[in-house]
């Protein structure tokens, strides 16, 4: 499968909101996203309720994002002039684990799905659920992917999504989880084996309809606030017995970690394998591709010094980052994502230049 503007493998949550560009760069790709206040700032699209529970209004909505961003930005070959209507399933993302853990959406015209932590009383009951697809927002999903398939006459499947240990931790016990975790609570560990026994029933759903991507992403977005020690106290393990999973199903998959990378790197080198690294800004990403030669490595822009860097200022950063990968460019690439409101076009045209230029430097 690739996403439907571009030759490049989707591994992205969805294909909204996901602009890769499709033309010959010095690198293997780059890809920008935007906020959702961005979008209802600029074009009055908002990406709220409706959009998250309603795939018609999605899909158009999905269009006109497209068409408005190639609109702004004609010197790329990005988004879609003649855009037409897809399937698009819906997306909680990090909202995801406590709105099945039995939380309470909220839903921002202007920001993504949110929840609150749980309380201590509810954290202490949490089981799984005899069967995943029963429960918000996994039935959700497979109702709407089945109203696109009637409308489409497609065969998407639908694929339930699930976040990663640490990041389950945060979702589920807000700043509370640094305190459960350097206290080794009982309640820190129940939280942990519901968060494995939940792994268990989306893997089994997702590789029985085959609806897995084709490179999904295990998001460690949280494992930065722990630090090396309690994450290889607490979660490495977890993730581990994930990953073989997934090895032994031949699933490709791609370590997400937007935090600072370089620190985790002898930790992370005893997984057997990786096909994709993402690395925040400020990462080594010679340290990443060297470190995990059989992998692709995707660097992470800060979306702050996107939003307040000077022209030329984004140009030394770009041209730094892509004279530190040189000779290794084929299997780098560069995303600017959740660009903020105020963020200078010239500023993203800018990282765009660059990555031209790199291709006959």
């Amino acid at each position: 499968m690739t996403d439907r503007w571009t030759n490049r493998e989707q591994v992205y949550f969805n294909a909204d909101n996901c602009f890769t560009l499709n033309e010959p760069l010095g690198i293997k790709a780059l890809t920008f996203t935007w906020m959702p206040s961005w979008w209802k700032r600029n074009y009055g699209i908002a990406m709220g309720k409706r959009y998250v529970l309603d795939p018609d209004y999605r899909v158009d909505a999905s269009m006109r994002m497209e068409r408005a961003v190639a609109a702004r930005f004609p010197m790329m070959r990005i988004g879609n002039g003649n855009a037409q209507p897809v399937p698009i399933p819906p997306n909680w993302i990090n909202a995801t684990t406590a709105a099945a853990a039995g939380a309470n959406v909220t839903y921002s015209d202007d920001n993504y799905p949110a929840t609150m932590p749980l309380p201590p009383e509810t954290l202490d009951k949490l089981a799984p659920p005899e069967h995943i697809e029963d429960i918000f927002p996994y039935d959700e999903t497979i109702r709407q992917v089945a109203h696109m398939n009637a409308r489409f006459g497609t065969d998407m499947r639908p694929h339930l999504f699930k976040n990663g240990f640490a990041n389950d931790s945060i979702q589920l016990m807000g700043h509370q989880a640094m305190t459960e975790a350097m206290d080794d609570s009982p309640r820190f560990h129940h939280l942990l084996d519901y968060s494995m026994s939940m792994w268990k029933l989306a893997l089994a759903y997702n590789f029985t309809k085959g609806s897995m991507p084709p490179i999904f992403m295990l998001l460690n977005c949280a494992a930065p606030l722990f630090g090396p020690d309690l994450y290889e106290k607490f979660f490495f393990h977890s993730d581990l017995e994930v990953i073989q999973a997934l090895c032994d199903h031949g699933q490709r998959f791609m370590l997400h970690h937007c935090g600072h990378f370089d620190n985790f790197i002898p930790l992370y080198r005893q997984i057997p394998h990786a096909d994709m690294i993402q690395i925040g800004h400020t990462s080594d990403p010679a340290k990443a591709l060297e470190a995990f030669p059989e992998a692709d490595v995707e660097y992470v822009v800060s979306p702050y010094e996107a939003l307040r860097f000077s022209k030329e200022e984004m140009r030394k950063k770009t041209m730094r980052t892509l004279e530190a990968v040189r000779g290794q460019e084929h299997r780098f690439s560069i995303v600017a994502a959740d660009l903020e409101i105020g963020t200078p076009d010239e500023n993203l045209v800018e990282i765009y230049r660059c990555c031209k230029e790199w291709a006959s430097s």
